[in-house]
């Protein structure tokens, strides 16, 4: 009732009534009672709601009952369920039950009339949603990052009303004839967006749409550094990346972007006076950052809900491709819990249904407990503060720099290496591609990454 009072007093105000079409809806209940397979044709996008009228939405739900109790669907049948809810005199008594099936000849045209039926609930819908924002925004107690998360979830769910997403197996054989055929044309060799990395690229087709990729590592590993590579490597190929970073001011997070283009380090760029070669060719290389489609929020509120709206904004006002949160655990969950294993939880969840319904691939970087027994090469069970992240991840990605533990070498698959300048990435899950584990080069001083080149050539998937 509270929803038909909105409408109700909004158009008063307006002198106008709520979109609706009651001789549609009692023809389509007249059919239903009519012909005993015509819901099924209606069923999954027909709900009691989208009834404007009270009484209505009392007899469509009698209709369901007796269908999921697999009874017969007519007047008699109806109006007993009705008396048996106590409803009956409430929708009319028996006669207009009787008089709903003589207002329509057959169930001919039924889902046509009940698409129509969705859209004025629809239209509805809006105009709640949209009165309720009005409202809201006028009270300068509320959080207006809460509030618009709030109301795109409304309309997201609007967006969802249209009936089911249930289909046969053969049109999903269809959706995958056609990557193949397009995986067949293609002429570069992986699907998703390139990562920056050869062997990455090989072993997990570029990161794919709906994943949620977990980066972790100690402090020290490179893992900002490897996903903003991967970042600046996306954005040259003219995907549009967007960059939330809790842990760095925006122009920290430039720096950083600034020294992968020009070959020239964040420190000397942000901290010292650069050599005339140096200014030279940071005018010269720069143009190509520049160019670039990246967008960076230095998330100056470290709220998740804010996070996410802004990540929801950029999709539609920015289009971003590919979104990448620095860190995960210096963002604040507390509305859904006070135990933090929960909040990191619930916001691994998000952004995996995040990842799904905006379909972007999503990095999120985590850092690991430093709790450790004799060996500190990372491992899914460091992940911090909640078991929710292996959980609810589709890869799970580390970096290890061996020499920041003073380990001097390192056996590789069977070989005795220095590791000097190597860094370990170990793909500790990957739900549809395996796991694996591959070197790269660390270069310190520019915090950049680069292929491990083996033998003059780059080293293949194993």
């Amino acid at each position: 009732m509270r929803k038909k009072t909105q409408y109700n007093n909004l158009f008063v105000e307006h002198g106008k009534i709520p979109p609706q079409s009651i001789e549609l809806e009692e023809a389509v209940l007249g059919a239903l009672m009519l012909e005993k397979d015509a819901l099924v044709n209606v069923v999954d996008f027909l709900k009691p709601e989208t009834f404007y009228k009270e009484s209505h939405q009392k007899i469509y739900s009698s209709i369901l009952k007796l269908s999921i109790k697999d009874e017969p669907i007519d007047i008699l049948t109806v109006t007993n369920e009705l008396k048996n809810s106590g409803d009956l005199e409430l929708v009319g008594g028996p006669f207009y039950i009787t008089q709903l099936t003589n207002r329509i000849a057959s169930s001919a045209n039924i889902e046509f009339h009940c698409r129509i039926l969705q859209q004025k609930y629809i239209a509805r819908e809006l105009i709640r949603i949209s009165t309720e924002t009005i409202e809201k925004s006028f009270n300068d107690e509320i959080d207006v990052f809460e509030q618009l998360e709030e109301t795109q979830t409304k309309f997201g769910d609007v967006n969802n009303i249209t009936g089911s997403n249930i289909v046969h197996i053969s049109n999903c054989v269809k959706d995958i004839i056609k990557i193949i055929d397009k995986n067949q044309t293609e002429s570069e060799k992986f699907t998703g967006i390139p990562t920056g990395f050869s062997y990455l690229n090989n072993f997990t087709s570029g990161w794919q749409n709906g994943n949620l990729i977990i980066l972790g590592g100690e402090s020290g590993n490179g893992k900002t550094s490897f996903a903003l590579q991967t970042a600046f490597e996306a954005a040259l190929n003219n995907y549009n990346v967007g960059i939330w970073s809790a842990e760095m001011p925006a122009y920290e997070v430039t720096g950083r972007l600034c020294s992968l283009a020009t070959n020239i380090s964040s420190k000397s760029i942000l901290m010292e006076k650069l050599s005339a070669f140096d200014i030279v060719s940071f005018n010269t290389k720069i143009q190509r950052l520049i160019e670039t489609n990246i967008y960076i929020d230095d998330c100056k509120s470290t709220k998740f809900e804010n996070l996410t709206t802004s990540i929801i904004t950029a999709k539609n006002k920015k289009g971003i491709d590919l979104a990448i949160i620095d860190y995960l655990q210096l963002f604040d969950n507390s509305k859904v819990s006070k135990l933090r294993h929960e909040q990191v939880g619930g916001m691994t969840r998000r952004l995996k249904g995040l990842a799904k319904a905006l379909n972007i691939p999503i990095i999120a970087i985590s850092s690991l407990s430093k709790t450790y027994t004799g060996n500190p090469r990372s491992s899914k069970t460091r992940l911090k503060e909640s078991g929710d992240i292996e959980f609810d991840a589709d890869i799970i990605i580390f970096a290890f720099r061996p020499e920041i533990y003073e380990i001097d070498e390192m056996n590789f698959k069977g070989e005795n290496l220095n590791t000097a300048g190597l860094a370990e990435i170990i793909i500790a899950k990957g739900r549809s591609i395996g796991m694996t584990n591959f070197l790269l080069k660390f270069n310190p001083e520019l915090t950049k990454f680069s292929d491990y080149i083996e033998n003059e050539r780059e080293t293949e998937v194993f």
